[in-house]
């Protein structure tokens, strides 16, 4: 049995392909090596990762505070516009002068400003820092639309000037008479190319770096460096643009850019226009990203083949007594290299012979490992020190209370240094009458599984500073245990000032109530003079109406074979002429009831109040061949006798307006709140808050032109002569004030000769 086990050992030893020592010890050698190649690779690619993520972390930080600039900038500039916009220079158009001239010293005082103006309500500039060599509107800019619209600050997407025909991002306010009515929009437009600039030029790039502003299409707004060169292409399908059309605030993709280097890219969102994301994007080259890591893996690597190929010659030549007690040496050093050691030597001489540069690179690799180590505990310190000057105060407690850290941020706050407060009770810090309650709750958190803590959750925090003062303090509080022994640190910020300024909010509320009461015990007595008003001229009206009314038709009869033609029909004008006066009498005083009734909210049914009106007009006038659509089931919540007005007046016009229509139609219903916005780009451009139902009455009537669409809901304003269609122009002004009081607005699209639409909303 043992004979036949040697037989097969002897065959495997003359199979066997490393039968000699030295090939044994190249082999081993060989082996040994491999996890020092395993170390180079694995910290080369902890390098590469270690290197992304800074440059990740460096990169957002600059855009961070590129974007915190731009923030700064919208809000000058808002700040700006609601500050010109009261100006009466800005208000009258007839100061041009004045007014150009103001914004020009303005215009020289802000670098980044491109220009500054006013327009018109038809969007017609009439005021601009910049000249102008020709006339401008500015109506179609979505900047100076949303203004109209919003009655408020608005933003433009990013968009070529049409003054200085550079690349701007605009900003708009509206202007207002003291009426309240919109006379135009004051504007100012930002130079991104020189905003971009200066802060491309305050972030630290390295060779061959970008900074980009794009939008969520790929157009380039900007770009840092040759901004000339790029602004305004759009970049193909590739990964960057793939990356940031998926909508994420921010983000991190590689990509070869326009200019064919190879970058990795860190984009965050600046900016929402209406047309999309704005994205701000850093681009770090990759061969400067990794040249740190790739040279020492290069210069890891080529140190490892020498080695491999000095110990296979010396293996292979010498034999074990040249090779082996090097490679041991070798061997060990790399063991306790892997093992974290990296103070591990081979302690071989450096001589000039292959085992000496071997140990020579080695050693200098391992040293460089500890440099980096070193490196590393450095950048910890120095996020220490960072800690150590944040404006919040930072301060760890051991369990007994005692201080153990106290950050400059805590000095400044509570006016003690470090030095005397270190090893002190926390007490120090407290009011005396809440330390026991503070140190109960820290008590009762250590016993707790949670790791952090709002303790304004509980209670508010005070603190005491050096002087004796109290002040109130916002606080969290976290723990670490380490060795059995908990460790707290607390997270303290000073909310003195916030406090102040909320007692000062408060006490302009109280202000703003009284002055409210006051205003409305002015408009209630108000109201009341306007009703006994409103009686009063109706009454001493009515009566001379009356008389003129009766003694005129009484001429008439007792006088007629007296009268020629032309004495009867100046008699018979004058009658017409008083009743239209009562009408107009009686139409006003529905107008002002109509303004101060009491209303009572409750369920209507639109539909069945539209089909009753619609029904007493069909019989009124059955001769007329009407169609009318009722959409069923539309049911608002409103005061049902002043629905009804306004039903009256919407459907009776529409009747009104059909009546030289062969076969007129009438229709009524609601558009629902999902399909209102798409729909409201068809229909005439309604609010954009609005979020419930719009109903509508439409007809195919004579319709009128929109250029006098502003007259429709003024009292007596008429668009048609009443030869034609008779009427008082009350109704539309009483449609109006009823839907204001139910929250609403009302609103009309026409085309002469097709017919007209009136929609409204209720709140």
């Amino acid at each position: 049995m043992r004979k036949e086990f040697n037989d097969r050992l002897r065959k495997w030893k003359v199979r066997a392909p490393f039968r000699s020592l030295r090939a044994r010890l190249l082999l081993l050698a060989t082996l040994t090596l491999l996890p020092a190649f395993g170390f180079v690779l694995y910290s080369t690619l902890e390098q590469r990762r270690e290197a992304t993520i800074q440059a990740r972390e460096h990169a957002l930080h600059l855009l961070q505070l590129a974007v915190l600039d731009q923030k700064h900038l919208v809000g000058g500039a808002r700040q700006q516009l609601r500050t010109l916009a009261r100006l009466p220079i800005v208000r009258d158009p007839a100061l041009t002068g004045p007014c150009n001239r103001t914004f020009a010293r303005l215009l020289e005082q802000h670098r980044h400003y491109n220009n500054l103006g006013v327009a018109d309500r038809h969007g017609n500039i009439y005021c601009s820092g910049a000249p102008l060599t020709a006339p401008v509107n500015i109506a179609d800019r979505d900047y100076f639309r949303a203004a109209i619209a919003t009655r408020d600050f608005s933003i433009s997407d990013y968009q070529i000037g049409r003054v200085v025909k550079r690349s701007v991002i605009a900003f708009g306010y509206p202007v207002l008479d003291d009426a309240g009515t919109i006379q135009g929009v004051a504007f100012v437009s930002i130079d991104l190319a020189t905003w971009f600039k200066e802060s491309a030029a305050s972030a630290s790039l390295p060779q061959n770096a970008s900074l980009l502003l794009v939008n969520d299409r790929g157009t380039i707004l900007a770009r840092h460096p040759d901004a000339e060169l790029w602004m305004g292409k759009t970049m193909p399908d590739r990964p960057l643009i793939n990356a940031i059309a998926a909508g994420p605030q921010t983000g991190r993709v590689e990509d070869i850019g326009l200019d064919g280097v190879r970058r990795l890219y860190v984009f965050t969102r600046v900016h929402t226009t209406p047309a999309g994301h704005v994205y701000m994007v850093a681009g770090i080259p990759s061969a400067h990203l990794y040249a740190d890591a790739n040279k020492i893996f290069l210069g890891g690597l080529a140190g490892i083949l020498l080695v491999a190929a000095i110990v296979g010659s010396v293996a292979w030549v010498g034999g074990s007594r040249l090779i082996l007690s090097p490679v041991l040496a070798l061997t060990n050093a790399v063991k306790k290299l892997g093992q974290g050691d990296l103070r591990a030597r081979t302690h071989l001489p450096h001589s000039a012979g292959e085992f000496g540069q071997l140990a020579r690179s080695f050693d200098d690799m391992a040293a460089a490992l500890q440099t980096r180590q070193a490196e590393a505990a450095h950048a910890a310190a120095r996020f220490t020190n960072i800690v150590n000057l944040a404006a919040d105060a930072i301060i760890s407690v051991d369990e007994d209370q005692r201080i153990l850290i106290f950050n400059q941020g805590a000095e400044r706050i509570f006016g003690y240094t470090s030095a005397e407060v270190v090893g002190q009770p926390l007490d120090r810090l407290l009011p005396a009458h809440l330390a026991e309650a503070h140190r109960a709750h820290v008590h009762r958190f250590a016993a707790e599984p949670e790791a952090a803590r709002d303790m304004n959750r509980r209670a508010e925090i005070h603190g005491r500073r050096r002087d004796g003062t109290e002040f109130p303090a916002e606080a969290s509080i976290s723990k670490v245990k380490e060795n059995g022994k908990i460790q707290f640190t607390v997270f303290l910020r000073d909310i003195s000032a916030r406090k102040q300024a909320e007692e000062e909010i408060r006490q302009i509320n109280v202000n703003l109530e009284r002055r409210v009461l006051e205003r409305t015990a002015e408009l209630q007595a108000a109201n009341q003079e306007l009703e006994a008003f409103s009686y009063s001229v109706s009454h001493d009206l009515r009566a001379p109406l009356r008389t003129i009314d009766g003694f005129s038709q009484a001429a008439l009869e007792d006088c007629a074979d007296q009268l020629d033609d032309q004495g009867r029909g100046h008699l018979n004008r004058v009658r017409a002429a008083t009743q239209h006066m009562g009408h107009l009498i009686d139409d006003l005083l529905k107008l002002a009831h109509v303004t101060r009734a009491e209303m009572k909210r409750e369920a209507v049914d639109l539909s069945a109040l539209a089909n009753s009106v619609l029904a007493n007009l069909q019989t009124s006038a059955p001769e007329r061949k009407m169609d009318w659509n009722i959409e069923p089931g539309l049911v608002a919540l409103g005061d049902a006798p002043l629905l009804r007005v306004v039903l009256d007046n919407l459907l009776g016009n529409a009747w009104k307006f059909t009546a030289k229509q062969s076969h007129a139609c009438i229709d009524f219903g609601a558009l629902q709140a999902s399909p209102v916005m798409d729909e409201a780009e068809r229909v005439g451009n309604p609010p954009s808050n609005t979020s419930g139902p719009i109903y509508f009455v439409r007809d195919n009537g004579v319709g009128f032109d929109m250029t006098y669409a502003a007259k429709l809901f003024g009292a007596f304003q008429r668009l048609h002569n009443v030869s034609e269609f008779p009427g008082t122009g009350i109704g539309l002004a009483t449609v109006q004030r009823i839907i204001h009081r139910h929250g609403g607005r009302v609103w009309a699209e026409s085309t002469p000769g097709k017919g007209a639409t009136f929609y409204f909303s209720l709140d």
